[in-house]
């Protein structure tokens, strides 16, 4: 008989650890990111009152009859399903919409936690932080490379508002586009390249195409850096002038414009020489300020500005790189030639802003020569220039974007995504945390939206998934079980007493 007081004792502790249960996911209802706890229970041990007996040539076998103790809660399991996201407009707010876990821990990326809160904020060192002060991991730019490595290890993700990138020099850039195949000799096809030198001051490359026959399709190619002529006392400013003419007389290397006093009074004479040192041409003219143009009576080379009273004196403009390309019946780019690996383009320039010799290798391969418009652009490029972080975005799949003082929208970071094996093995911390356990496996760290990992979306908190209709049911059986519990105790009392009465 004492042991129905054991039994009702037993369910009524499980019953009020099932409301805890229930009561705690009713409390956690707006708590960003929490997920269900489901109570669950087993029966306790049983005490044998009979043994299990075999079958006999004369009797039937029976069956053991044994005494239970109760029930306990044996576990509380989690339900990861997915909560309602919701936006909220603040930047630095993210979701995961499906599998994983945001990863947390100290400056140095150690004593991680999980969560899936991610009310993020920038702190004062400017760091991305959660609403508990833990750092938010993930992947930061390389400073040397200026691009965002996930394959290495997660570090608390930086935020440095006006802090200023450092400048990549250029060493390299692709053109992609169509040099028309009905177009005429001696069309000429213009782009520039954009390129950074050392301290990120920006050179463009002024390309020039031009055709020099039909069928097949060829060109020379003349680049040069325009902005980078080096200026004299007498000529201010030079226009290189790319002809069908000169096409095959230019070379790559300095052209020297050298003015000094001519043999007629108040005249100067202009002598432009090839980068060997040839005399190219020389050019008798006033001196007063003006327009000239360098030709040799046929071929014109330059359109320059002279200002008076500066000869003698030398200027130089810089010719990067020549080449030819050529094509076959269908388009395709079969023979090129250049001062580069192969027969590449190698465009050789000294900037003026830093004086030290710059050298891009230009791939031109995805140039075609089919019957279309002449479009070229660049599709490549690995420099780029110094710049102050002026503001950011967090993207979907927690690229976080920086918008910087040039203009230019850079990637700066990423923010990482964890999955384990057994989510709801982790061990839960309380202020949204959860930790690792034997049974949750280790985490895998990786980018959002690949593989298993889901996908993080910006502007946006998860919400509870608690349902809080289900819960409310959940008290009511909770309340009407341990109630019944607790008469299995008065009925065992009453029952006691009849016994003891007996000897009254």
């Amino acid at each position: 008989m004492l042991r129905s007081f054991y039994q009702g004792i037993a369910g009524m502790k499980a019953m009020s650890d099932g409301l805890s249960v229930a009561g705690n996911n009713i409390a956690n209802a707006r708590t960003n990111g929490y997920k269900t706890k489901q109570a669950l229970f087993e029966d306790m041990y049983y005490q044998e009152m009979k043994a299990a007996t075999s079958t006999s040539d004369k009797y039937a076998g029976t069956n053991a009859i044994a005494l239970g103790n109760g029930s306990k809660m044996k576990g509380v399991a989690i339900d990861q399903g997915q909560g309602s996201l919701n936006s909220t407009g603040r930047t630095t707010d993210l979701a995961i919409s499906g599998n994983g876990f945001f990863v947390v821990g100290d400056s140095n990326g150690d004593d991680r936690y999980y969560t899936r809160d991610g009310a993020f904020e920038l702190s004062s060192d400017n760091k991305l932080v959660s609403s508990g002060g833990q750092y938010v991991m993930g992947w930061n730019v390389d400073s040397l490379t200026g691009k965002v490595n996930t394959g290495a290890a997660v570090t608390p993700i930086e935020i440095n508002m006006n802090n200023i990138s450092k400048a990549s020099e250029t060493t390299s850039a692709k053109v992609a586009g169509n040099l028309s195949a009905t177009s005429e000799v001696g069309n000429v096809v213009g782009m520039q390249i954009p390129t950074y030198d050392s301290l990120g001051s920006r050179h463009d490359i002024d390309m020039n195409y031009i055709k020099t026959s039909d069928s097949p399709s060829k060109y020379v190619y003349i680049a040069s850096p325009a902005k980078d002529f080096v200026k004299s006392a007498s000529i201010d400013q030079v226009a290189f002038q790319p002809s069908l003419n000169i096409a095959g007389l230019v070379q790559k290397g300095n052209y020297s414009i050298a003015t000094a006093a001519s043999a007629t009074p108040g005249s100067v004479d202009i002598t432009l020489k090839d980068p060997s040192g040839t005399t190219i041409l020389t050019k008798t003219v006033t001196d007063t300020d003006q327009t000239v143009s360098l030709d040799d009576g046929t071929n014109q080379w330059f359109t320059v500005e002279y200002k008076k009273g500066g000869a003698p004196s030398t200027a130089n403009f810089q010719v990067g790189e020549v080449g030819t390309l050529e094509y076959d019946a269908y388009g395709k780019l079969v023979t090129m030639s250049g001062s580069g690996v192969n027969g590449t383009a190698q465009i050789d320039f000294i900037p003026q802003t830093t004086g030290k010799a710059m050298s891009v290798n230009v791939d031109l391969t995805s140039l075609s020569g089919v019957a279309a418009d002449d479009i070229t652009s660049v599709s490549d490029s690995d420099g780029f220039p110094a710049a102050i972080l002026k503001g950011y975005s967090i993207g979907d799949r927690g690229v976080i974007s920086g918008y910087f003082s040039d203009g230019s929208v850079k990637q700066i970071g990423q923010v990482a995504v964890a999955t384990f094996a057994n989510p709801s093995g982790l061990s839960v911390e309380g202020e949204n945390l959860f930790a690792t356990s034997a049974s949750s496996g280790n985490p895998e760290i990786g980018v959002s939206g690949l593989g298993d990992k889901g996908v993080i979306k910006s502007g946006s908190l998860e919400g509870s998934n608690v349902d809080t209709s289900k819960e409310l049911t959940e008290l009511m059986f909770y309340q009407k079980a341990y109630t019944a519990n607790s008469k299995t105790i008065t009925i065992a009392d009453q029952i006691l007493n009849v016994a003891i009465g007996l000897i009254r």
